[in-house]
């Protein structure tokens, strides 16, 4: 069940009577990609049970934070989808991402690399959410003792409500691939390194169209 109210007069404590029960920060972050299926988001947070995902789905619509629409058949499923105030939570997480990262360090034996979180580093790192974003699509390709993926992005402000559109794929005619192991991904994402400084060390490769290389580096530096 949901937590109970704080019951005090602080910002701080009305946002955790909102958003602070467990697992419900995590099922935003997840959201902050798009649209998702009950199942995609089950799948997507290993631990948490369907009664307390379908709970928690429940306590998030209740407070303005979580939408579900009907997909009509052939498909005849339900898509939770963020709404204007659960997609502002977006500084919310990136400021608490960048937090936890200063004492996160190098991935540990036994902590799973998923593509959920990969995705919400991608996000942050390429600025989601803010004006005025170049056309540009890329592939990133995360290779790590953990697990290996590749995620086909795209900005543009014709996009969603971050400008940016990230998916597990990998497609061949994208401008710009970028190869990056889960420590510098992270590192970047929190700002604790540069995309140009990773770049210059080595860290963090990007291949492709020169002037997308440098549209790319103006816009995330």
């Amino acid at each position: 069940m949901a937590n109970r109210p704080y019951n005090q007069y602080c910002a701080i404590a009305h946002t955790l009577d909102i958003v602070g029960d467990r697992w419900c920060l995590l099922l935003i972050r997840n959201m902050m990609t798009g649209p998702k299926r009950f199942t995609d988001l089950l799948h997507g947070l290993p631990g948490i049970s369907s009664n307390t995902m379908a709970e928690r789905l429940k306590v998030l619509g209740e407070r303005g934070v979580v939408t579900r629409r009907e997909i009509p058949p052939p498909v005849a499923t339900y898509l939770y989808a963020l709404t204007d105030l659960g997609y502002d939570l977006m500084g919310t997480l990136s400021a608490l991402a960048e937090w936890g990262g200063k004492s996160l360090g190098a991935p540990q034996e036994g902590q799973r690399f998923l593509a959920e979180s990969a995705e919400f580093m991608i996000l942050d790192a390429l600025k989601a959410g803010q004006p005025d974003p170049p056309e540009l699509h890329l592939v990133i390709h995360v290779q790590d003792a953990l697990d290996e993926r590749h995620f086909d992005v795209q900005l543009g402000p014709h996009l969603h409500d971050n400008h940016i559109l990230v998916e597990e794929a990998e497609v061949e005619d994208a401008a710009l691939r970028i190869t990056t192991a889960l420590e510098p991904l992270m590192q970047w994402s929190t700002g604790q390194l540069s995309l140009s400084t990773a770049r210059e060390s080595g860290q963090i490769v990007i291949e492709g169209d020169p002037a997308g290389v440098e549209t790319l580096l103006k816009w995330v530096d």
